[in-house]
């Protein structure tokens, strides 16, 4: 990260993320394409970072069906 004064860059706030114990994902548009995802995140979902950038129900398919889905959309809105 630069030493200059201001708001970071996304690039910087995702690497910021990366480094929270605490899991922590970042995630775009109506299909939820997951954009980040630390190391705590991966591990709970039981995936690696090949899933970034993919949308949520293709990286995590177990997950149709289920009410999670919905709820991340309606909380998106």
């Amino acid at each position: 990260m630069g030493h200059r004064y201001g708001f970071m860059s996304s690039e910087e706030l995702l690497e910021v993320y990366s480094l929270a114990k605490t899991a922590t994902s970042v995630h775009r548009g109506a299909d939820a394409v997951i954009e980040s995802a630390n190391q705590a995140m991966l591990k709970i979902w039981g995936k690696d970072s090949s899933i970034i950038g993919m949308p949520l129900l293709e990286a995590l398919p177990e997950l149709k069906g289920q009410p999670y889905p919905e709820m991340f959309r309606k909380s998106m809105a």
